[in-house]
C-alpha cells in the first residue's frame, strides 16, 4: 500500500473591515510550497510505526509497501502491536484536513483511528467496528464505510 496524506498547517490571516458586516476570518496555510496549484501542496509522507504492525502484514519498499499474507512475519513482541486483525497504525497522528493517496489491487480498507485504539483481542479492536475508528474497505466490486459497528454500503 503505497500512501500520502494530506495535512494542512493552519494561519489565520484578517481581511480590513471595510464591509457591512466585516468579512469572516479566513484561514489558509503560509509559505512557498502553498503557491503551487492544486492538492498535491497539501501532501506529506505518511510513516508506518513498526511497533503497531500484525504479523500477518509484510513490509516492503522501505516500508512503504504493505502486504497480507498467510504466515506471521518474525516482528518482535510489541505492546503496541495489534494481535488479530492485519492493520497497523502511522508514527505521527494527522490533524486538519488530510486525504489519502492509495495505489492497491484486490481488496484495501483505508482507516483512520484514534491512538488510543485497542490493539489486542477481536472486534473491538476491528478498524471500523468501534467508535474509535472509522474504514473505508474498497473492492473492485463493492465499497463500504464502517464506524461503530454500523456498516454502509457507497452505492454510485
Amino acid at each position: 500500500m503505497k500512501d500520502k496524506a494530506v495535512c494542512e498547517s493552519d494561519v489565520m490571516s484578517m481581511s480590513p473591515c471595510c464591509s457591512d458586516p466585516p468579512p469572516p476570518f479566513r484561514v489558509e496555510p503560509d509559505g512557498v510550497r502553498w503557491l503551487t496549484p492544486g492538492l498535491r501542496k497539501y501532501s506529506c509522507q505518511l510513516t508506518i510505526d513498526t511497533n503497531t504492525v500484525n504479523k500477518q502484514l509484510k513490509l516492503s519498499d522501505n516500508n512503504r509497501k504493505v502486504t497480507c499474507v498467510e504466515e506471521d512475519q518474525s516482528y518482535p513482541d510489541h505492546p503496541d502491536r495489534f494481535d488479530f486483525w492485519p492493520q497497523l497504525l502511522c508514527r505521527t497522528g494527522l490533524t486538519g484536513r488530510c486525504y489519502w493517496e492509495v495505489e492497491w489491487r484486490r481488496d484495501v480498507d483505508v482507516s483512520v483511528s484514534y491512538r488510543g485504539i485497542k490493539r489486542k483481542g477481536d472486534r473491538d479492536c476491528l478498524f471500523g467496528g468501534n467508535d474509535q475508528s472509522w474504514s473505508l474497505s474498497c473492492s473492485d466490486k463493492d465499497y463500504y464505510v464502517r464506524h461503530n459497528k454500523t456498516v454502509t454500503r457507497i452505492t454510485s
